[in-house]
């Protein structure tokens, strides 16, 4: 008797702990399944070349996602939650809050498949919600998430509500803080002295030169350029233009004004079969396999070159990621 009580109770803890783990990978899955709709969106209204390679892309990693984690995480919950159900129908099925929480449950699982919905619409292109509305509908899944956790520790029908509304009334006072930060530092910026903002094409070389022309550059701190590893082989000309052309226009303008020029490199101008780890900014035995490291290693030759033939030196900072 005391064996097959262990037994039971042993069976109890593991389809608890199965569960909770299938819980915390449904939640995960519709959490990024949302954010990558909100990136598809964005896509589909962005430049052709770039629209199509990019919504290619949303589109095979919103299947493996749905299909392989987000699906497979919400069928496993629900057999094993129904499961621990089962081993203890008396105590569960007599308790209000428990058919709040299934109440919850069912609404969640309405949310997912109106969620697969939204991903066969976006894939084709079929969607007229906007990014701020995909926004909106990923914090509801927020919601369910808090209502359900306070449900489950609380066990309350009423501290749940709560507990709910406390959460987000911290997640709105953060908000709110950082909008105040941000115009606060916006109003601070703008009460230095000589501080002014552009917003400009940097590909313009003349609206460029009027600023230089306007104002005393000093230094000239050069970050813009088209980000992406991966997807440069997919659409070179695009990356050519924007980080070697644009490169180029910045930093004639920078030594023909007499401004300290500093400039983003990137650690993809290392290739991991030619350069042995770890890396060394004296290493010469440069082969990128991106288009993307490629026009990061033009970049320092281009400033090289402006060193070697006109004596004007700037500094490159090769970043990595962590």
């Amino acid at each position: 008797m005391d064996i097959k009580m262990y037994f039971c109770n042993m069976s109890f803890d593991v389809l608890k702990s199965l569960h909770i783990i299938f819980v915390v990978c449904w939640f995960a899955g519709l959490f990024y399944m949302v954010r990558l709709f909100i990136y598809h969106r964005e896509a589909q209204l962005g430049e052709k070349a770039k629209r199509d390679i990019l919504c290619e892309q949303f589109e095979v990693m919103e299947k493996k996602l749905w299909w392989i984690i987000t699906t497979p995480s919400m069928v496993l919950t629900t057999i094993f939650g129904t499961w621990m159900i089962v081993l203890n129908y008396e105590y569960y099925l007599s308790q209000p809050w428990m058919h709040l929480k299934l109440g919850f449950v069912f609404l969640l699982i309405i949310y997912h498949f109106f969620t697969q919905k939204i991903m066969f619409n976006i894939q084709h292109e079929k969607l007229a919600w906007s990014s701020t509305k995909l926004r909106l509908w990923n914090e509801l899944a927020t919601l369910f998430l808090v209502a359900i956790v306070f449900l489950v520790v609380l066990k309350s029908m009423l501290n749940w509500v709560y507990g709910t509304l406390g959460f987000f009334a911290v997640g709105i006072g953060l908000m709110i803080a950082v909008r105040i930060y941000k115009r606060f530092r916006s109003n601070y910026l703008k009460q230095i002295n000589g501080y002014k903002e552009y917003e400009l094409d940097i590909s313009n070389s003349n609206s460029l030169e009027g600023i230089f022309k306007t104002d005393k550059i000093d230094a000239v701190i050069h970050l813009a350029a088209h980000p992406g590893v991966r997807i440069s082989n997919d659409m070179p000309n695009e990356y050519i233009d924007n980080n070697i052309n644009n490169f180029t226009n910045i930093i004639t303008l920078a030594m023909n004004y007499n401004s300290l020029f500093i400039y983003a490199s990137s650690s993809s101008v290392y290739n991991k079969t030619y350069n042995e780890l770890p890396f060394s900014d004296l290493d010469e035995n440069f082969n990128p396999d991106s288009i993307y490291g490629l026009t990061k290693l033009c970049n320092e030759k281009i400033a090289n070159i402006f060193f070697e033939k006109y004596k004007y030196p700037s500094i490159g900072l090769r970043f990595f990621s962590i």
